[in-house]
């Protein structure tokens, strides 16, 4: 075999071997159409001074600390405005909130209406992201002595991205969806060790 015949072999295998790795590899992870851990594509909401100009046609973000103009690569917080007519399923809500880590969408928080409604948010998440890895019933007690049993759960996706929901946070009434990849739950994890490891020292 010359080495002409032999270089166009390797060509054709490598060729083949790229094309079955784009079909095989894992698409990005979705949530209402914006991508998880992929750079922002929406626009930014137009905006008149600081404050949001008009309803948005379309998803669009706004920055969280007021400022407008290019996303930077440190961590910011946005919020992600959605068209009337075109809110965000289980949201109480027309926004959802993101953290946005080196110009990409690396989370996705969504606030729900509470542990009344958790068996359908729970359905619903089980549709999009299939049956939790965890599941925990949490007892709570409201002002007047009833009792009541929330949810929280956990679903632990391929390429080690996560999602948590809880049906009750602070109170019965509100609760929430936290998507995250891989690095946006890395991160959420070392801001909780770090918040929670300066909280134990003590203070002049």
């Amino acid at each position: 075999m010359t080495n002409i015949n032999l270089l166009a072999r390797m060509a054709a295998m490598l060729t083949f071997g790229l094309a079955s790795f784009a079909a095989c590899a894992e698409p990005a992870l979705t949530v209402f159409g914006i991508a998880i851990g992929q750079p922002v594509t929406m626009p930014e909401c137009p905006h008149v001074g600081l404050s949001v100009q008009a309803l948005p046609t379309g998803p669009c973000y706004h920055l969280n600390d007021g400022k407008t103009g290019p996303i930077t690569a440190a961590a910011q917080g946005a919020e992600i405005l959605f068209a009337p007519g075109n809110l965000p399923a289980l949201s109480r809500g027309s926004s959802v909130g993101a953290m946005l880590l080196d110009e990409k969408i690396e989370m996705l928080t969504i606030w729900t209406s509470g542990n009344e409604h958790k068996d359908a948010d729970l359905q619903s998440l089980t549709e999009k992201f299939g049956r939790p890895q965890s599941l925990e019933n949490v007892p709570w007690q409201n002002g007047y002595g009833a009792h009541f049993e929330s949810v929280e759960a956990v679903w632990t996706l391929t390429g080690g991205a996560k999602v948590y929901y809880g049906s009750a946070d602070s109170d019965l009434d509100h609760g929430s969806v936290s998507v995250r990849s891989k690095i946006g739950d890395e991160h959420m994890q070392d801001e909780y060790h770090r918040l929670t490891s300066d909280a134990g020292n003590t203070k002049l």
